[in-house]
């Protein structure tokens, strides 16, 4: 029995638990105490792509131009991660001063941008030489001002002096009484040992403190287990001749020039000779160049496909999204013409809508948008909410344009096709569902004023909805709670519809998914030699030749520094050549051809 349970194939609920634990310990690695950023809670990830802040480069989307540039390179890193490499001529004249605030640096910098299950984050990393006034070429003579040296003759002192301990200050074997604290002033007749009395004072006054009962602090430590006391005092004497040896060597050879330290002068800028050179440097000071990396650290197959898979990752969302469609009803209301023509409502009812989000000008909105546009054909604003994990936003029929057919025919596509809709009604009836007649319309959540201050709430609901929470029919709300009753609720009531439609996966599940396809497809199982290849020079520079001892490769070109950054296709270097890790006609038995690179 239990032969037959372990060959059975895993439950696919175990690989959906295991998924959203990995999703979970990325979010709170990323976002915990980092929402929201600088930019806001509408923006969770970057928007940089590999393309950006290049000089020459005129695309404006992944392109396969990219695979020609010599300082661009793309890795997986533990199948989870992709990792890319980019390194950018530095802006030295940003305000501020740019990535390096200022400071003396390479020409050159290393941009990262990785993609992993919660999203896609960047940042940039230079080399820095030296502070903002340090002008390249004047290292050397500011080193020399600074530390008053004059000639290059001379040497640095050595800081390790011959000092003799007076005796006054030996620890004395006269001590306080353990009820007096210690200070740091001492008698001048008498010097006491402050830390010896400092223990005793402690374990007087706070015997909380003593390890051992009626063993004060102060007592010497016994000596270890398994050592005696003649062993004890062979290895102090030890201690003691190695002391005395060291003093009797440095009084000797104390005037010797070896046992003088020289100066070190700062290494001077140097720009870099590669266009990949930073992110060479990088990536060797993050260890992922290492031969313990390789099972781990891998290169991408450069291709159109891997381009395409690229660019669906990065248009899928990160977080859960849901849209609302909210509703005012105003007083003896009870068409659709009357109720869509409405341009605002009551008091209360702007306060609520204050209350379920912050308002945001869609123009400018670069978070979820629920199908309305930034050109202002579906309003100036909408009220939006987000957290790390989700965000919603609201379609109100008020913010929306009306007094045209065409403006009513929008109105009625977007409030018609949301699942849940939040209903104001002011009028003395129960709100009707076939008044916006619509097929969607799942979950309706009206929310009727009473005269002492307080609200009414009314669930209608399909057949099929089961109950959700926090809101019931029939229940009775305050006015200060109730905007985030409401959107906890309709949040709910989205999930609860979402998670009976068939074949429906959560965001990270289907991010999980593209993800996996995306490495599966386009990991390139290289040898280390053939990897390092490629981390040296992503694209071999122009001069460069390879030499085979089987087989002669037509030359491989590309510019050599980042102003001549794109060269023709037919000057890419093999991909056969440069990367082949699997078995196959030119690896046959494990065997491999042997391969120089030459850079003229």
């Amino acid at each position: 029995m239990s032969s037959r349970s372990s060959d059975s194939p895993k439950p696919e609920s175990h690989d959906t638990v295991k998924l959203a634990a990995k999703t979970l310990i990325n979010h709170l690695v990323n976002h915990l105490c980092h929402f929201p950023m600088g930019s806001g809670a509408s923006r969770i990830n970057s928007s940089i792509q590999e393309f950006h802040d290049w000089e020459d480069m005129t695309c404006d989307d992944l392109k396969s131009d990219l695979f020609f540039s010599p300082n661009l390179q793309f890795f997986i890193l533990n199948k989870r991660t992709l990792i890319s490499f980019i390194e950018l001529s530095a802006l030295t004249n940003a305000p501020g001063g740019g990535v390096t605030a200022g400071l003396t640096t390479a020409r050159t910098v290393c941009r990262v941008i990785l993609r992993d299950l919660t999203g896609k984050y960047s940042w940039d990393s230079s080399v820095l030489y030296a502070p903002p006034w340090c002008n390249k070429g004047s290292s050397l003579n500011n080193a020399k001002a600074l530390l008053d040296i004059c000639t290059e003759i001379e040497r640095e002192p050595l800081l390790i002096q011959e000092e003799e301990i007076p005796p006054s200050i030996l620890p004395s074997t006269v001590h306080r009484s353990p009820s007096q604290i210690p200070y740091h002033q001492t008698d001048n007749e008498v010097e006491y040992d402050n830390l010896n009395d400092l223990l005793g004072y402690i374990g007087y006054t706070s015997p909380e403190c003593i390890l051992e009962p009626g063993l004060p602090l102060n007592v010497e430590a016994p000596i270890p287990e398994g050592l005696s006391e003649d062993a004890e005092n062979v290895v102090t004497d030890m201690v003691i001749d190695q002391k005395d040896g060291e003093l009797e060597y440095y009084q000797k050879h104390k005037n010797s020039q070896s046992l003088i330290a020289q100066p070190q002068m700062p290494l001077e800028v140097q720009d870099p000779v590669s266009p990949f050179q930073i992110c060479r440097m990088l990536l060797n000071q993050m260890g992922l160049l290492a031969w313990e990396k390789r099972c781990s650290f891998d290169l991408l197959k450069k291709s159109d496909s891997m381009l395409r898979q690229l660019k669906y990752l990065d248009n899928q969302k990160c977080r859960e999204t849901h849209k609302f469609a909210v509703i005012y009803v105003a007083e003896g209301q009870e068409d659709k013409n009357s109720i869509l023509n409405n341009t605002g409502g009551s008091k209360a009812y702007e306060d609520f809508i204050s209350g379920l989000g912050w308002e945001i000008d869609l123009e400018t909105h670069q978070g979820f948008l629920g199908g309305l546009h930034q050109n202002k054909s579906t309003g100036d604003t909408a009220p939006y909410f987000a957290t790390s994990l989700y965000e919603c936003i609201y379609h109100v029929s008020t913010r929306m344009p009306s007094g045209s057919d065409e403006a009513i025919h929008t109105k009625i596509k977007h409030l018609g096709n949301d699942e849940v809709h939040i209903v104001w009604s002011e009028h003395f009836r129960d709100y009707r569902r076939g008044i916006i007649p619509t097929e969607f319309g799942d979950v309706i959540i009206v929310i009727y004023p009473l005269p002492n201050g307080l609200y009414r709430i009314q669930i209608i609901r399909k057949a099929e909805i089961p109950y959700f929470g926090p809101l019931f029919n029939g229940a009775i709300v305050d006015r200060k709670i109730l905007p985030g009753l409401v959107r906890a609720a309709a949040i709910n009531a989205s999930r609860i519809k979402r998670a009976q439609m068939s074949l429906y996966h959560s965001f990270y599940e289907e991010r999980a998914k593209g993800f996996d396809t995306l490495v599966q497809n386009h990991i390139d199982m290289t040898m280390f030699e053939d990897f390092s290849a490629s981390v040296f020079a992503p694209v071999l520079p122009a001069n460069s030749t390879i030499c085979d001892q089987t087989t002669d490769l037509p030359q491989s070109a590309s510019s050599s520094s980042l102003e001549q950054t794109f060269t023709s296709p037919d000057q890419m270097s093999p991909s056969s050549a440069r990367q082949s890790r699997a078995p196959g006609k030119n690896n046959r038995g494990g065997l491999r051809r042997q391969k120089s690179v030459d850079f003229g």
